[in-house]
C-alpha cells in the first residue's frame, strides 16, 4: 500500500512538473553558424543580460557554432556537403557568398516576412532595395551597419569621426609644456603642422600618424585612411555623383586631389612617417605596438582603435578628441564627415537557411536589432544597470561599469555585461550610429591628469545629420556587388587604387606626385573605370529616389523620438 501510495505520489510530482518544464522549454532553439572563431571564449548568447533580453524578446535560444579559422574554408565545405542544413542561421564574418544564393541554400527574407505578415521586418529594414542589395528583387541576407554621413558643423559626434585628430598627452605635456589654450589654440592645418613641427624639433620619432582601422567599415586600411583627411578638403567619399549625374570614384576630385598633397606635403616635412602604411590595426601588428608603447608619436589623425589594442596604460596617453581643421578656403559647415561604418551595408551577412523550420523565430531575432530601443541595448546597456542620465539628461556609464571596462578582459567584461560585443553590436541597424555617441570619461584626462567628461569623445562615430544615407552617396553600398563580373571589375579597380595611395604620399617632389597621380588616372582607365562609372551611374539613379522618403521618413522619426528630439 505503502509503495503504491509512493508511486502516486511520485506521478502526481511529475505530473506537477510537466508544465513547469514545458515553461521552460517555451524558447524555439535556434543553432547558428557563425563563420568566424570564437571571439569571447567560455561565454554564451544568453549568458549576459543583453543577450537574454534579446532571447527572450524574440522567444528563442540561440545557440552558436564556431569555425576553427577565419578563412570560410570549412564553411565551403559545408556547402559542398550539404551540412549547412543543419543550421536555422549562417552569419558569413565580413563576407558575402553567392553560393548560398546559388544553390538556394537559403530563403529570402522578405518572402519570409510576407508569408508570415511580419509587419516589423518592413518597418525595420536598413534598406528597401531588394535589387540593389539581394538578387532577383529579393534580400537574402540580413544587412547590417548602415549609417549616414554628417556635416561636421551639425554634429559635436562627428569631431570624433574619422576626420578628427588626438594628441599624445605625455609628449605634449612633458616634453614641449603645452597647457589647454596651445591645445585649443589649433584651429587650422597650419597650426596642425605647427604642432607637428614642434614634436619633431623635440625628438619624437612619429610626429604625425595615421591611425590604423581609420575607415574600415567604408573600404579597407589599403585606401580608407586616405579618405580622413579627404573630408578636411571638402573631397567627396568613395564613389559620388558629379555634377553632370555620372558616378564615379572621388581620385577624379580636384578636393581629393589636394588631400593627398597635403599627406605628401607632411611627408616631405618629415612629420609623416612610411610606417603608417604597414599598419593593420591588429593585437599582432608589431609596428604599431612597438610605436604605441613607447609612447614615440605626437598627433594622431583618425580613429585611435588600432593603437589602443596596444597601449598598457588604457588610452590615458591620449588627450581629447578634436576635429580635423578644415583646409584653407573651406567651410567647415561644407565638410562632410563620413560615419565610421558610413553606408556600409552587409559587415556581417546573416543568412536564414531555407531547410530550417524556424525561419519566421530566426528573422524575428534579426529584425529585433535594428529596433531604436534594442539598438540603445546593444550599445550601451540598460538603463539604472549600465547607465543613468547625469544632471544635464546626458547618458553615462554607471560607476561599476566604468570600472569594469578598465579593469576586466573583453572576455570577463562581457560575460557580466553582455553590451558592444561582436554578437550584439555587430547586428546593429542603418540607426545603431545614432546611439554610438555616448559621452564616457573612461580612459580620458585633461592637461591636469584628472579624469573628464569630454563632450568630443562619445564611444564612436556620428549622430543622426540632415543628409539621409542612400545608395552612393557615400559610395560603400558599390562593394556589394551579387554580379561575379562587375564584382571582379571593382575589385580590380579597388586594388590599382590602393597600390597609388602610397606612391604618390611618398614622392620625391611636386613633380613626382603629379606624375604618379596622371599614372593613377591612366591605370584606371585601362583596368576599366569607364565601364564602372556606366555601371555606378545606372545603379544610383535606379535605386536613389526609392530611398530618401518614405524608408528613411520611418527610421528618422524613430531615431529622433528615442532621443528626445
Amino acid at each position: 500500500m505503502k509503495k503504491a501510495l509512493a508511486l502516486v505520489m511520485a506521478l502526481i510530482l511529475v505530473l506537477c512538473m510537466v508544465p513547469a518544464m514545458a515553461e521552460g522549454t517555451e524558447k524555439t532553439v535556434l543553432k547558428v553558424y557563425w563563420s568566424g572563431v570564437e571571439t569571447y571564449p567560455g561565454w554564451e548568447y544568453g549568458d549576459d543580460p543583453i543577450s537574454a533580453f534579446f532571447e527572450e524578446q524574440a522567444g528563442v535560444d540561440v545557440q552558436y557554432s564556431y569555425a576553427t579559422t577565419s578563412d570560410h574554408q570549412e564553411l565551403y565545405t559545408m556547402l559542398a556537403g550539404g551540412e549547412i542544413e543543419d543550421y536555422d542561421v549562417v552569419i558569413t564574418n565580413g563576407k558575402y557568398i553567392p553560393q548560398l544564393i546559388d544553390e538556394e541554400y537559403v530563403a529570402a527574407l522578405d518572402v519570409i516576412a510576407t508569408e508570415n505578415n511580419y509587419e516589423d521586418f518592413w518597418t525595420y529594414l536598413p534598406n528597401g532595395l531588394m535589387a540593389a542589395h539581394g538578387q532577383n528583387d529579393h534580400l537574402y541576407y540580413f544587412t547590417t551597419m548602415y549609417g549616414d554621413d554628417v556635416l561636421l558643423a551639425d554634429s559635436k559626434a562627428g569631431l570624433k569621426a574619422p576626420a578628427n585628430y588626438t594628441y599624445n598627452y605625455d609628449v605634449f605635456t612633458t616634453k614641449l609644456g603645452w597647457t589647454d589654450e596651445d591645445y585649443e589654440a589649433i584651429k587650422t592645418l597650419a597650426d596642425l603642422e605647427a604642432a607637428a613641427k614642434a614634436a619633431k624639433d623635440a625628438g619624437i620619432t612619429y610626429p604625425m600618424v595615421i591611425a590604423p582601422n581609420t575607415l574600415t567599415g567604408l573600404l579597407n586600411n589599403s585606401i580608407g585612411w586616405y579618405m580622413t583627411v579627404g573630408a578636411s578638403f571638402g573631397a567627396p567619399q568613395y564613389v559620388y555623383p558629379q555634377e553632370d549625374g555620372t558616378v564615379t570614384f572621388n581620385y577624379k576630385s580636384a578636393e581629393m586631389k589636394a588631400a593627398l598633397k597635403w599627406l605628401n606635403d607632411m611627408y616631405l616635412k618629415g612629420y609623416l612617417s612610411v610606417d603608417n602604411f604597414t599598419w593593420t590595426g591588429s593585437a599582432n601588428d608589431q609596428t604599431v605596438k612597438q610605436i604605441v608603447m613607447a609612447h614615440d608619436y605626437a598627433i594622431i589623425i583618425g580613429h585611435t582603435w588600432g593603437m589602443s589594442i596596444h597601449d598598457l596604460d588604457g588610452g590615458t596617453n591620449t588627450a581629447t578628441y578634436k576635429g580635423l581643421p578644415a583646409a584653407e578656403g573651406v567651410a567647415a559647415e561644407d565638410v562632410k564627415v563620413a560615419c565610421l561604418n558610413s553606408s556600409n551595408i552587409g559587415t556581417p551577412f546573416a543568412w536564414i537557411i531555407d531547410a530550417s523550420e524556424n525561419k519566421l523565430a530566426a528573422l524575428k531575432w534579426l529584425t529585433n536589432y535594428q529596433k531604436p530601443e534594442f539598438q540603445v541595448y546593444a550599445l550601451h546597456g540598460f538603463e539604472g544597470q549600465h547607465i543613468y542620465l547625469d544632471e544635464y539628461g546626458a547618458k553615462q556609464y554607471t560607476q561599476e561599469r566604468m570600472d569594469d571596462k578598465n579593469n576586466l578582459t573583453a572576455v570577463d567584461y562581457v560575460k557580466k555585461w553582455g553590451d558592444y560585443n561582436n554578437h550584439t553590436s555587430s547586428f546593429r541597424g542603418r540607426y545603431g550610429q545614432v546611439y554610438y555617441d555616448l559621452p564616457n570619461y573612461t580612459g580620458l584626462r585633461s592637461l591636469d591628469g584628472q579624469l573628464v567628461l569630454s563632450d568630443y569623445a562619445g564611444d564612436a562615430d556620428c549622430e543622426l545629420g540632415k543628409t539621409h544615407a542612400f545608395p552612393f552617396k557615400t559610395g560603400a553600398l558599390t562593394v556589394n556587388f551579387t554580379d561575379p563580373d562587375e564584382a571582379a571589375l571593382y575589385s580590380n579597380l579597388h586594388k590599382v587604387l590602393a597600390e597609388a595611395m602610397p606612391t604618390m604620399i611618398f614622392a620625391a617632389d611636386e613633380a613626382a606626385f603629379e606624375a604618379a597621380y596622371e599614372t593613377l588616372c591612366k591605370n584606371m582607365e585601362q583596368t576599366g573605370m569607364g565601364e564602372m562609372e556606366e555601371i555606378l551611374t545606372e545603379r544610383y539613379w535606379k535605386y536613389a529616389d526609392q530611398l530618401n522618403e518614405e524608408i528613411n521618413a520611418k527610421w528618422d522619426a524613430a531615431a529622433r523620438a528615442n532621443m528626445g528630439k
